[in-house]
């Protein structure tokens, strides 16, 4: 008897629960889906920074005719090398099961007015942007980038290298950061970033990781744009400057 005085949930009552439980999963799903974001980012940024660091000391190593000993690049039947106090910068682009499919090779020079390059506050101009796939006629470093890459890398990776192939730092997004390169003048040759990560992993609506890990806790900048006084005889700011043939 006192079985059937027991009553059910009323069909109002199961749609009140299985909207609150739908509003509770939209709140903590995505946010379990993001928990390890930053984590994962900060691995890829990692993996990259030894990867390619074994990677350039080995392209270098096996290149002894290079002017200077330094690594260089081709570019439209030119060479550009990376020089005394110079950097270069590695955009690799990566799609899942299919490796690194894109090498962006940029020689970053030191500034024009004979200051000391810095990448903390100095200023870095862009020179000559190389893409390499797997289709262009010297396809070699890319192939070995693809000796440490994995299925499940995808996104761009980004890295710092000094003019002794030592890698300074490394960045991965999980989208290309259009913005990432400012132009300041003209000729598509000379561009600069001014980019700083933060301690929330995010830069204007993309998510970052770098390595060494200080450089996104401690808001360190990849590149810093300075102004230089302009010089009355021959200007030593970017966006006078022509682009230069070569290295």
């Amino acid at each position: 008897m006192q079985l059937r005085n027991k009553k059910g949930f009323t069909l109002v009552e199961l749609i009140v629960v299985l909207a609150m439980i739908g509003v509770l999963t939209a709140i903590i799903l995505p946010l379990s889906l993001n928990a390890g974001k930053p984590q994962a980012a900060v691995a890829k940024a990692k993996s990259f920074y030894f990867g390619s660091q074994r990677i350039l000391i080995q392209y270098r190593a096996d290149a002894p005719e290079k002017e200077s000993g330094f690594l260089s690049y081709e570019k439209g039947g030119m060479s550009y090398t990376i020089g005394s106090g110079d950097y270069l910068y590695i955009c690799a682009k990566a799609e899942k099961n299919n490796g690194f499919t894109e090498l962006r090779l940029t020689k970053l020079d030191a500034p024009a007015d004979g200051s000391a390059a810095d990448t903390a506050q100095g200023y870095i101009m862009f020179q000559s942007a190389a893409s390499m796939i797997e289709t262009s006629t010297d396809h070699e470093l890319l192939d070995r980038f693809n000796t440490f890459s994995m299925d499940e890398d995808e996104g761009y990776y980004f890295a710092l290298v000094d003019d002794q192939c030592r890698v300074v730092m490394t960045y991965w997004s999980e989208t290309d950061i259009e913005d990432f390169s400012k132009s300041t003048d003209t000729a598509a040759a000379y561009t600069k970033s001014a980019i700083e990560p933060t301690d929330n992993y995010y830069v204007d609506g993309y998510l970052l990781g770098a390595y060494p890990e200080r450089y996104s806790m401690l808001g360190y900048t990849m590149f810093s744009e300075v102004d230089l006084p302009a010089d009355p005889a021959t200007s030593t700011t970017a966006s006078a400057t022509p682009a230069p043939a070569g290295p």
